[in-house]
């Protein structure tokens, strides 16, 4: 048998997938976990899912365009906090 793994982005604008439930939900409902800021460049954030509380960190290996949009977006939201 052979089976064909579909692959879907973990992030679709606004919205991102958990790994773990597949559920999707606006970035703004993930809790993000605190980060050092010495070692921030070194590090990528850590999320909570707001659904099954999975732990996960989205990789730098998305596709360039789409992972410089999401941090951009954290980084607008932060700056309004």
């Amino acid at each position: 048998m052979i089976y064909s793994v579909v692959k879907k982005n973990l992030i679709n604008g606004r919205m991102m997938v958990c790994p773990r439930c597949k559920k999707d939900h606006d970035i703004l409902q993930y809790i993000r976990l605190e980060m050092i800021e010495e070692y921030a460049h070194e590090t990528t954030p850590v999320y909570k899912c707001c659904s099954c509380k999975w732990l996960f960190s989205p990789s730098g290996e998305m596709p360039q365009e789409i992972y410089e949009k999401f941090y951009r977006m954290l980084e607008e939201i932060a700056n309004k906090s």
